[in-house]
């Protein structure tokens, strides 16, 4: 019986351990994401500052990498913030 509550609370410390390394994976990749969006946002404004045609194009380009940064994170939250209870019945 012993053996039983050894390898049961050995299971639970591993659930627990994988759980914290999946959130702490999750809080380095949306930091990440974060100080990226913070470079494309401050390269834009570079850009649009310098008034050069060819630099507000390509300040164009750059934002259109900032909206598939926030799409990426966006989708990404949806996964990792999903639930067990979240496949369940929500009527009770």
């Amino acid at each position: 019986m012993t053996w039983l509550l050894i390898v049961k609370s050995l299971l639970e410390a591993l659930v627990a351990y994988l759980q914290l390394k999946n959130k702490s994976f999750y809080y380095d990749i949306t930091q990440k994401s974060k100080t990226k969006q913070k470079e494309y946002i401050d390269e834009i404004e570079k850009l649009r500052a310098s008034r050069d045609p060819n630099d507000a194009d390509y300040a164009d380009v750059v934002r259109g990498y900032l909206i598939a940064e926030k799409q990426y994170i966006k989708h990404l939250s949806t996964i990792y913030l999903k639930t067990p209870e979240s496949g369940q019945n929500s009527n009770s």
